[in-house]
Parts: structure tokens; C-alpha cells; sequence
């Protein structure tokens, strides 16, 4: 069963075609049709659990049943569990298994070998299962020994693949102990079935039929009883009485516990090598795999190939994983008896062998495997040292920090810190995982106790100080100035470095609102980066571009960029989770402005939360809770907006991101107050803040303060200064080239000239803001000025002009959305978007059958977000929800489906 001959997608140089393919035995072994049987069950339930001690025959079972899979047509993947792994790691070998069985997963970009950045775990699991739903026929996946998957995520994800599997897809899972998966649910609806040790033990029976043609009659009995059918002492006993040539006074020396079993038989075996060969077994008992080139490696001699082929004839004891390189692994029992030996008799050659496997490993680019040998041969400073040579930072920034966090864990806190670059690499983790101001306190320390450092190390340095720069909301021409002087002083081209002061040097211009600036950034850095390897990095670089959309009104443009860059970053290895959340926080001020039915208040709590977990900047919070605060207050009024204020605050106390931020939160909290007629409240904050107007605000500053000012002008009836101030808002806004913030201003000066009973200007203004909305969809600018823009709209329908059938249309729907009530704004941010139709549809169907018939999904999904819907708007009849819907007024969502 050869899995690259069905799949013309690559494996990545990193995995071991032998993870996902069951192993090979020469020896020949007893079919047992009563657990085959028993594994056949496993096409008619979910999931089927063999849980037993090592050498109880799991992978051999499981590798007979699933070339009878093979012979049968049906598809079966199989993932050998080497190591533990975090969840993307996880998935992207979950997809390889898939791929490699004959399922075509390369369109879903589940294959990807990049890693950087964030992912939604979620999604990728749902592409996953919905191509696999395309089968009708069944697949069977295999996982053997789970027990090393031990990540809580890891095992989270794999108990949500099998809870939300199409009935066409069964797990067999196969481990040495009981694991920790959450699979309550799953028993409690019958769908787990059991092999247990005391099945796979062998029976009188299959144990006279494994022996019954190397011994007499009467010595079979004897092993039987010897081994209480243990199946690898029975195997390795008939293994060994067959090189002993087959001599019955032996049987009276063979041991029935298992221990015994192992000790006397693995010397037995190792005992009847010659000494060539028991060297080399000693010599590779350290590794957990073995090939010729690693064990070249390890050995410093170039005929370990020899060797390998020599160790074939001792399987079972051996197994083939991989006859192609070959590659072979000892029996755990032969290779902890090997261990133990050296242990014992030969620590020190012990200590050597696993700092000659770290050294292997290092030169493969296995990391983590080498820096866990280091560590068992109790070298910390080779582990270091080591580590160091791989350059982790620039693993960090290219391939993610997963890797590098890894090894830090296994070195002693008091090894890391003594290597000023290893410190850089932990205090780079802290701002990938949010910790930004433990972060700065960190890099302040250090930066005080290193003395003459070398280059390489003010290089790294550099890009840990620009990564804080960034979270800076007061970051300006002077500071930029400053870093390009630094890193003027290397003397040299550093890729990453400049990489750094290229993106700091587009934010400075992005929050400045100097957009053409910003553009000849993001088109130097695609130029100049092309052939770099920047991974995550460059997905950044597309953030930015979308970014600069959004700031320009761009939103149809900034939204189809993003959704792309949320995919490629769902098909990461190990992605961070700063590259989602950015795109989700640039995503959702898109949608925003729209005004799209999928924004929900529960997704803009899971980004606010994402946020304070990741190095997102500045402007990403601003953005985030910006959209937060006007659809709290949307749908909840003062009350709920100010929650997400005193959230902000919080934040921004926990995140460092500076005094801008709070001057931000305070200037929407001031426009919060005028809408809510607290005009004198609102006009003492708005005087603190611009008494203290910045020297250099940024244009997120500039367009809130002057909103905000615009809106009490108008409340105090203030028509000519808010004219005025409107169209100084829009001249500005116009020389940046900022279509969002024009339509904007000319909204509110429309507002102020029907004040002034300016009526042709008012109309005037309010076409050509509709012309600009109406190509874009944008709604949120006049959804901002609800009162006048809905007694403008009126008005300006009454004068029967024409208009082209876009703008109609745009104008049709904007007055539904601007009639619409708080509580039907309320409950789409509660909603997800199949819930809200799910609500519509009670309306015209009786039943649930009827509703599922009309939405094209499954009774069972109807049921399933009816409760969800129904749990949200805390009813619970049919009855309750039908007059909540009816008393908010809420539309029907089903002529949104066709979008």
C-alpha cells in the first residue's frame, strides 16, 4: 500500500512518509478474524478506542485491518502520533493522512507548509470535514499511539473533529493509556465502541496457531502459560526460540511477567548479534526512529546502511516503517533495555550519544528534537549553544515562534538568561502572546546590562524595539528618524531589519494620513521583498495594502484582500494569532461601514478579546473598538456602549498603547453623551481634550474629535460653525484622499445647511454623499446621523428627482436600515446570520420540517440554531421568540440569503 502513488501533492521535506503509513512486518503474523470482526464494527459507530500497553499488538491489528480496508476500496488514512503537537501542527498532518489515502484536499489549501502568524482552528477543521462529506463512501481514519498527543488544544480539536464528523467518517484511535479527549458526548449517544487489553490478549487458541509450526504441542502449552498471551512476549518468544533453534530447555528459562520478558529476551537478541552489529544497536538506541543518514550522523561513520538492512532479520523486535530508506524502530522494549544497559554500565558513552543525536538533529533542522537530546545528555550550554546557531529569531519572524518557545521551555530558566539573543527571542514571544508590557520592562533590562554586543545581536534587538514601536500610538516622524539612525549605525544590510524599518516607516505615514506615502511603502516593500522568505511577514505587507483600502473608502476592495489573507493564514503550519486578528479587526471596520447582517456583538467580543492575546497595534484597536462601541450603543443604548469604553480603558492600561488610545476612547464617550442629550457632559469632556490637543494626532484622533464636535454643534443649533467645521473636515480629507471621511463630513454639513434652511446645498450634499455610499454600500455614515439623515432622506424622496437605479436601490434599503428599531439592531448583533433566518422563517412555516425544507439544511440544523437563537433571546417557545421578532419589527432575512 504505497499512499504517494495516489496523490500528486509533495510531502513536505519535514514529515516522515512512514508517519502515514501503517508499518510493515516480515515476520509472519496470526490473522485474529475475531478483532478483525471487531474493527469491521468500527464502519458502523464514530469512534473506536483500543486502549492497552505497549507490545499488546495495536498497530499490528490495526495494520492488518486497514490493508483490508485498502483491498476493499474504502479509503483509509492512517497518522502515526511520533510527537506531541500543538493544533495546527495537528491538522496540517490530519490533512496529509487524508491526502495520502486518495482524498484531494490540494485546492483546500490545508497543505500549505508555511507557519506564521494566527489561525482560526475552527475554520480549518470545517474546510476539512466539508470535503470529506463529499464522500459517500466510507473513510476510515486511524490514529495510532495517541497517547503521545498530550497539548490540550491539540486533543480539543481532535474530540471537535469527531463530535462534528459526517456519518461517512470513522476514528479509530489506538493508545497506551486512557487519554484525556472529551468525547462525554459522544458516548452518551452510543457511538463509541471499546477494544480493550483483555480482548487483545492472545486466547489459547490464536496462540497454538501462532507457535504451533516452530514448537511440540506440549512446549506451545508451555508458552502459553509462560506468557499469558501477551502478544509481543509471544511473538518475541517464538521469535527467539526459532534463533535459538528451537530447543524446549530454554522454555523452562522464559519469564511470564512482562518486565522479565523484555530484559530476557532483548538480551537474548542482542546477545546472538555480532559485536558490530550490538555496538551499532547501542549506538542507535538513543534515537527513536533510525535511517542509514541519521545514523551516519550520530556515529561520525558512513556504513550505518549496512547495519539498517542487518536489523530487518530481527523484526518483530525491529519494525520496518519505511523500506524505502529504509527506515526502521527498535521495539520500545529492545530500545529501553539498550538504554538502561548504557545507563548502567556506560553513562558518560550515554551522555555523548545524545549530544551527537542533538548535534544530528541540528544539522537537519530539527530543532526541538535537538535540543531535547542536548537536555538529556544534561547540557544546558549545548542546548544553548545549539539554539543559537539555528538564529531562533529569524525562525520567529520566517516559520513562527511555536518552534523557538518550545525549546526555551526545555532549557532551565537560569540557561536562557545567561545568552543575551535567547533573552531577544523570549521577550519577542512575550509580544506575540500580548504580554507587551512585561515585554518593554524586559527589553529595558536587558538593553541597560549588555555590553559590546555583537552585530547579529543589535540586528535582533533592533526588530524587537520597531515590534514596540509599532504598539505606539504617539509614534512619529522623530521616533522613526531615531530607529533609521540606529540602524544606519549596523554598517550592513540586515533583510529583516530593514523589513522592520520599511513597515514602521508606512505606519508613521498610514496614521498620519498620508496615503500616497503609505503606497510607495507597501509597493517598495513587495518590490524589494519579493525573493526574501517572509512567510507571516508577508502576509503582513497584504495587511497593510488592505488596510490602506479601508483608510481611502475602498471598502468592496479591502474586504475581498482580507478574506484572502484570513484563508492563507488559516492554511499556516502553527500560525500566529496576530495575523487573524489584525485582518479580523481591519474585516470588521469593512463590514461596519457596510453595515453587513453577520456582524455580531459575539464576534466583536471573541476579536476584542483575540487582540489583548497577540502584538496587534495601535490602530487595530482603534479600529475594533470603534465598531464595538457604536454597535453597543446601537443595540443597548449608553449603558452598553459605556461598557465597551471601560473595557477599552482596561485595555489599553494592560496593553501600554499609550495616551492616544484614552484620548480616542474619551472623544467616543463624548460623542456618546451628545447622542444621549447630555450635551453640557459631553461639551466639559470635548474641552479637556482639545485643551490638550497632541503636537501630531493621528487621523483616527482628527476624524473622532471632529465628529464629535460636529454632532454638539449641531445639538446646540450651531448651524454656521458646524458648516464651516464640516467643510474644513471634508477640504482636509479630500487632499489625503480619504472617500469615507468625505462622505462623512459632507453628511453632517448637509444636516447643518437643512438647519439653515439651506435646502439646494443640503440636497446637493446629500446626492453626492449617496453617490460615493451607493457604489461602496457604505450605510454606517448616515446610520451615525440617524435623526437628520432619516428626515433628509425623506425630503429628498418627496422632491421626486430622478436617480439611476443603483442609487435607488442604495436609497430603498438605507431607510429601511435607518427605520429599524434598537431592538431589531439588538438582536442581529446577538444573532449569527443563520439564526436571525432561522427567526424569519417561524413566521410563515409551521413546523420545523418546514423551515428546514425551505433553508436547505437538515431538521436536526434547524434545531440546532433555533436553540442557539432562542438561548440568546432568552425565550423558550416557539411563541415567545415569534413576538420578540414581531415587536422589534425585524425584517426578513430571506431575501438576504440570494446575497
Amino acid at each position: 500500500m504505497d499512499p504517494q502513488s495516489e496523490t500528486s501533492a509533495v510531502l513536505p521535506a519535514r514529515f516522515l512518509r512512514s508517519s502515514f503509513r501503517a508499518p510493515e512486518q516480515q515476520l509472519a503474523l496470526l490473522t485474529r478474524p475475531r478483532l478483525l470482526g471487531r474493527l469491521d464494527h468500527a464502519l458502523s459507530t464514530r469512534l473506536l478506542l483500543i486502549t492497552a500497553p505497549a507490545g499488546c499488538g495495536k498497530s499490528t491489528l490495526l495494520s492488518q485491518w486497514a490493508r483490508s480496508l485498502v483491498e476493499r476500496g474504502i479509503r483509509c488514512a492512517w497518522f502515526n502520533v511520533s510527537q506531541d503537537a500543538g493544533p495546527s501542527d495537528l491538522l496540517l498532518s490530519l490533512a496529509w493522512a487524508f491526502e495520502l489515502s486518495g482524498i484531494d484536499l490540494g485546492a483546500t489549501g490545508l497543505l500549505s507548509e508555511f507557519s506564521d502568524g494566527a489561525s482560526d482552528h475552527h475554520e480549518r477543521v470545517a474546510i476539512l470535514l466539508s470535503t470529506l462529506a463529499q464522500s459517500k463512501a466510507p473513510v476510515v481514519l486511524v490514529l495510532d499511539e495517541f497517547e503521545r498527543l498530550r497539548d490540550p488544544e491539540s486533543l480539543a480539536l481532535v474530540a471537535l473533529l469527531m463530535s462534528a464528523a459526517p456519518p461517512t467518517l470513522h476514528f479509530v484511535i489506538a493508545s497506551r493509556r486512557r487519554s484525556d479527549l472529551a468525547i462525554s458526548s459522544l458516548y452518551a449517544k452510543g457511538v463509541v465502541s471499546r477494544i480493550s487489553v483483555d480482548d487483545l490478549v492472545f486466547t489459547a487458541d490464536e496462540a497454538r496457531v501462532l507457535l504451533r509450526d516452530d514448537l511440540e504441542p506440549q512446549d506451545v502449552e508451555v508458552v502459553i502459560r509462560r506468557t499469558e498471551g501477551w502478544p509481543v512476549a509471544v511473538t518475541l518468544a517464538k521469535l527467539w526460540l526459532k534463533q535459538a533453534g528451537n530447543r524446549p530447555s530454554h522454555l523452562a528459562e522464559f519469564s511470564g511477567s512482562a518486565t522479565e520478558v523484555s530484559a530476557y529476551l532483548a538480551e537474548q537478541v542482542v546477545s546472538g548479534l555480532d559485536g558490530e552489529l550490538r555496538e551499532f544497536l547501542l549506538d542507535v538506541s538513543v534515537l527513536d526512529q533510525v535511517s542509514p543518514a541519521l545514523a551516519d550522523e550520530l556515529r561520525g561513520r558512513a556504513d550505518s546502511s549496512r547495519f539498517v538492512h542487518s536489523l530487518l532479520e530481527l523484526r518483530p523486535a525491529v519494525a520496518l516503517l519505511d523500506p524505502a530508506e529504509p527506515l526502521v524502530r527498535l521495539h520500545p522494549l529492545l530500545n529501553e533495555h539498550l538504554v538502561e544497559q548504557l545507563r548502567a554500565r556506560e553513562p558518560q558513552r550515554l551522555s555523548r550519544l545524545h549530544e551527537a543525536a542533538a548535534y544530528a538533529y541540528a544539522r537537519t533542522g530539527r530543532m526541538l528534537e535537538s535540543i531535547r537530546h542536548a537536555m538529556s545528555a544534561a547540557n544546558p550550554a549545548l542546548a544553548s549553544r545549539l539554539l543559537l546557531d539555528q538564529s531562533p529569531m529569524q525562525i520567529c519572524v520566517t516559520r513562527g515562534s511555536a518552534a523557538v518557545s518550545s525549546c526555551l521551555r526545555l532549557l532551565p530558566e537560569s540557561e536562557w538568561r545567561k545568552h543575551p539573543r535567547l533573552r531577544l527571542c523570549e521577550i519577542f514571544l512575550m509580544i506575540r502572546r500580548g504580554e507587551h508590557l512585561r515585554a518593554e520592562l524586559a527589553f529595558a533590562e536587558l538593553q541597560s546590562s549588555v555590553r559590546d554586543p555583537p552585530l547579529i545581536y543589535l540586528s535582533e534587538s533592533f526588530v524587537v524595539a520597531v515590534m514596540i514601536a509599532f504598539r505606539c500610538p504617539d509614534l512619529s516622524r522623530r521616533k522613526l528618524e531615531e530607529l533609521e539612525a540606529i540602524y544606519r549605525s549596523f554598517g550592513c544590510a540586515d533583510t529583516w531589519a530593514r523589513f522592520s524599518i520599511e513597515t514602521l516607516a508606512l505606519v508613521v505615514s498610514l496614521r498620519a494620513a498620508r496615503l500616497s506615502e503609505t503606497a510607495r511603502h507597501i509597493d517598495f516593500q513587495r518590490a524589494v521583498f519579493a525573493d526574501v522568505e517572509l512567510s507571516g511577514s508577508g502576509l503582513h505587507i497584504e495587511l497593510h495594502s488592505a488596510h490602506l483600502h479601508l483608510a481611502r473608502g475602498e471598502l468592496a476592495a479591502a474586504e475581498l484582500l482580507l478574506r484572502k489573507i484570513l484563508r492563507i493564514a488559516r492554511s499556516l503550519v502553527g500560525p500566529e494569532k496576530s495575523v487573524s486578528a489584525i485582518a479580523r479587526s481591519l474585516l470588521f471596520a469593512a463590514r461596519y461601514e457596510i453595515d453587513r447582517d453577520d456582524l455580531t456583538e459575539a464576534d466583536l467580543q471573541n476579536l476584542l478579546s483575540d487582540l489583548d492575546k497577540t502584538d496587534a497595534w495601535f490602530d487595530h484597536y482603534v479600529l475594533a473598538y470603534a465598531v464595538a462601541i457604536e454597535m453597543a450603543y446601537r443595540g443597548g443604548g449608553m449603558e452598553a456602549a459605556s461598557k465597551i469604553v471601560s473595557a477599552g480603558r482596561i485595555a489599553a492600561s494592560r496593553q501600554v498603547i499609550g495616551a492616544a488610545f484614552e484620548r480616542i476612547l474619551s472623544t467616543l464617550e463624548a460623542d456618546l453623551l451628545v447622542r444621549d442629550g447630555a450635551v453640557e457632559s459631553a461639551a466639559r469632556l470635548l474641552d479637556s481634550l482639545t485643551r490638550n490637543d497632541p503636537a501630531e494626532s493621528t487621523y483616527y484622533e482628527r476624524d473622532a474629535l471632529t465628529r464629535v464636535r460636529l454632532r454638539l454643534l449641531l445639538k446646540q443649533r450651531r448651524s454656521s460653525d458646524a458648516r464651516e467645521l464640516a467643510s474644513t473636515w471634508m477640504e482636509r480629507s479630500a487632499s489625503e484622499g480619504r472617500a469615507a471621511a468625505i462622505c462623512r463630513a459632507r453628511i453632517f454639513r448637509a444636516a447643518a445647511e437643512l438647519q439653515l434652511g439651506l435646502k439646494p446645498e443640503c440636497f446637493s450634499d446629500l446626492r453626492l454623499a449617496i453617490l460615493w455610499a451607493a457604489a461602496e454600500g457604505a450605510m454606517a455614515p448616515f446610520l451615525e446621523l440617524r435623526d437628520e439623515c432619516c428626515q433628509m432622506l425623506t425630503m429628498l424622496k418627496d422632491r421626486s428627482e430622478e436617480s439611476s437605479p443603483e442609487t435607488e436601490g442604495f436609497i430603498d434599503e438605507l431607510s429601511d436600515r435607518l427605520a429599524q428599531s434598537a431592538a431589531a439592531r439588538r438582536i442581529y448583533g446577538l444573532l449569527t446570520r443563520r439564526e436571525s433566518e432561522m427567526l424569519a422563517l417561524l413566521r410563515d412555516h409551521p413546523s420545523n420540517k418546514h423551515i428546514a425544507r425551505a433553508a436547505g439544511i437538515s431538521e436536526h440544523a434547524v434545531k440546532f440554531h433555533l436553540r442557539n437563537a432562542y438561548r440568546k433571546l432568552r425565550v423558550h417557545t416557539r411563541d415567545e421568540a415569534l413576538r420578540i421578532v414581531s415587536d422589534s419589527r425585524m425584517p426578513d432575512v430571506r431575501s438576504r440569503r440570494a446575497e
